[in-house]
This record gives structure tokens, C-alpha cells and sequence, in this order.
């Protein structure tokens, strides 16, 4: 099929944007499985020389193609890369973007503290300071993504993960929709931003004592 052709073509062609060596999959140990879905899995890794772990998602590119799902696909490495360097502290941090013949990897920041979705089963309802907190992160992270034209669609407990520390990282962007020009709602939150923020410094130390 001539645009099944096409799509393998712009998948190998899907690396990092950047003049780095990429990593290749022989440079990463095996861990553990953290999650499966019906596109691949993500595997926890630590690379052999530097020791650090990392959240590797594998996912294979004949299901990718099969199921017209290259576009999702694009989106989410393309709001990945908003995330290299400095990047915004509430969403999961891109490393990499590295592919063998049959499959692609994103190379991720590994988050210990588990998802939103795994807390609540665990812990039954948050008390309100811890509901403010998680809230002002997740505001702001929304934010970051609005002013750079992107609208995240696939809000949910699932994909609102944790760090060692406790902060909220937003991941999934699959979703996502690009070169959006917002109006009226942006402006209305970032209204609230400011409060917010102090809100949010005030909590940081005492959110999860209760």
C-alpha cells in the first residue's frame, strides 16, 4: 500500500531533532516492565555506562501504520521536545527519540512516585491542601502547553504522574492538538496563575503532612 509506504518513511525519519548521537537499544539494560498498551510498552532501563534510569516506551511502528495512528504519534514527539534542556517543570522530560527497523523509542524521564489513578486506589480521597497542590501544577503545566499553542486533550488521573519529590508531570501527548491560537479561556487562567502560584509555594511544604 502505497500510504502505508509513506508512513514507514516519515517514522524512520522520526529521530531527535538534534546533531547528538542518539542512543541505541544495546546501550540500556533491561528492568522491569512499568505498563503495557495496545501500541507498545514502557520499560524501566538503566543505561550500562552512566547507571541512570530511564522510562523507555517502545511501540511498534507496523501497529502504528496499521492503525492511522503516525499523526498521534508525531504530535507527541513534537510536544516532547518542548521538554529538552531547561524545559517546564511539570511535564515528563524528553531525552531521546531512537529507532531500530521494526521500532521507536522515547527515551523518558523515569518518575518514581507512580500516577494519580494508583494514589486515589490506594489512599481514598485527598485532603484539600493536597488537592490544591496537585491542581496549581497541573494549571500551570497547561499554561506552559497554551503558550506554545498546544492544547492537551487526554486529561485524566492516569496520565498525571509523580515525581521522587511529589510534583505533578503531565505525559501522554498523543492527543495532543497543535497550532491552536486560544482566546478568551488563556487569558482568563492566567488571570488565576498568579494566585495560584503563590498558593502553590505556600503548600509545597506542607501538602502531603496531613
Amino acid at each position: 500500500d502505497k500510504q502505508q509506504n509513506l508512513d514507514f518513511e516519515k517514522l524512520n525519519l522520526l529521530n531527535s531533532n538534534n546533531n547528538e548521537k542518539l542512543p541505541k537499544i544495546e546501550d540500556f539494560n533491561l528492568k522491569k516492565l512499568l505498563g503495557r498498551g495496545s501500541y507498545g510498552k514502557v520499560l524501566l532501563v538503566q543505561h550500562r555506562k552512566g547507571e541512570k534510569h530511564y522510562a523507555l516506551k517502545v511501540l511498534k511502528k507496523d501497529v502504528i501504520v496499521q492503525d492511522d495512528e503516525l499523526e498521534c504519534l508525531e504530535a507527541e514527539k513534537s510536544v516532547l521536545e518542548l521538554t529538552k534542556g531547561q524545559g517546564p517543570p511539570f511535564l515528563v522530560k524528553l531525552f531521546a527519540v531512537f529507532q531500530t527497523q521494526d521500532r521507536i523509542f522515547f527515551l523518558l524521564e523515569y518518575l518514581q512516585g507512580g500516577d494519580l489513578m494508583y494514589h486515589i486506589q490506594k489512599e481514598g480521597v485527598f485532603k484539600e491542601p493536597r488537592i490544591t497542590f496537585y491542581t496549581a501544577e497541573i494549571l500551570l503545566a497547561l499554561d506552559y502547553l497554551h503558550s506554545n499553542f498546544v492544547i492537551y486533550r487526554d486529561l485524566k488521573l492516569d496520565n498525571v504522574m509523580l515525581d521522587n519529590k511529589g510534583h505533578v508531570k503531565l505525559t501522554d501527548f498523543g492527543m495532543c492538538k497543535e497550532r491552536v491560537v486560544i482566546r478568551g479561556t488563556l487569558l482568563t487562567l492566567r488571570r488565576k496563575l498568579f494566585f495560584l502560584r503563590k498558593l502553590h509555594t505556600s503548600q509545597k511544604r506542607n501538602a502531603f503532612q496531613e
